[in-house]
């Protein structure tokens, strides 16, 4: 994206499990997504909004959509705070052999910016810095992986989908 004023842009993509070298399947892929944010205060709420109506298509259980909007919310106004642009939302669910299903979140941005947002430079210390505590307490595991293209951060979140 090449300003804030962009329509976000969205494609689905599902796939089949994978075989690994060891003979184990990897979890299927049942639904992926991936939204290209605008590198502005208002991403948050308009990936909340798009995360919400995939979520309900998808059929993810109505209490576990509410934890995964605060988690992607988090994520994503962290990336336009702390990083560079352009931002991207990824969402993915899986279902593993056991039949249990995940949903992966995560937000991709161009590596951390030379300050922070205008938001958090604004405010007192202890008005932030909370994010990473509330994504930690509501996933079942937090990833993040920086390289020299940029960064990426997502949680995993269980994910009870209908049939």
């Amino acid at each position: 994206m090449t300003s804030s004023t962009d329509a976000p842009q969205s494609s689905a993509v599902s796939s089949v499990p994978a075989q690994t070298t060891d003979g184990t399947q990897e979890p299927a892929v049942m639904h992926q997504d991936e939204q290209e944010l605008p590198f502005h205060p208002t991403a948050a709420g308009i990936a909340r909004h798009h995360a919400q109506q995939l979520l309900t298509g998808w059929g993810v259980d109505d209490d576990e959509i509410f934890d995964a909007l605060l988690v992607v919310s988090e994520l994503v106004t962290n990336a336009v705070e702390h990083a560079l642009p352009p931002i991207a939302l990824h969402l993915k669910v899986t279902s593993a052999a056991d039949g249990s299903t995940q949903l992966h979140a995560n937000v991709t941005d161009s590596g951390p910016a030379p300050s922070d947002g205008t938001w958090t430079s604004s405010c007192a210390d202890d008005e932030h810095g909370r994010g990473q505590n509330i994504v930690a307490t509501l996933a079942e595991c937090t990833t993040s992986s920086s390289s020299d293209s940029g960064a990426e951060y997502g949680a995993t979140l269980t994910a009870t989908c209908a049939a």
